[in-house]
């Protein structure tokens, strides 16, 4: 799962989740938008931050799991264990 979307399912708001767990917002925005890349220190905290429902490996690469639709839409890509 993506962490947009856990915090989606979580009413928890960027802003909120990263001071909780002392991520900055900022850091979080630039991931989101594809500006940065998050460090792998964040991406173990994010992963223990969501117990483990948001792997480390989806922080640090988001647009492996994420597949764009052809109205522009995104869907998360499920991939075979």
């Amino acid at each position: 799962m993506l962490l947009k979307d856990w915090l989606k399912k979580n009413g928890m708001s960027i802003r909120a989740f990263g001071r909780l767990h002392g991520i900055s917002h900022v850091t979080l925005c630039m991931s989101f938008s594809g500006k940065q890349r998050l460090s792998a220190r964040t991406a173990v905290k994010i992963e223990h931050a969501t117990n483990g429902e948001v792997s480390r490996t989806e922080s640090v690469w988001p647009e492996d799991f994420v597949e764009k639709m052809e109205d522009g839409s995104e869907q998360m890509r499920i991939t075979p264990i």
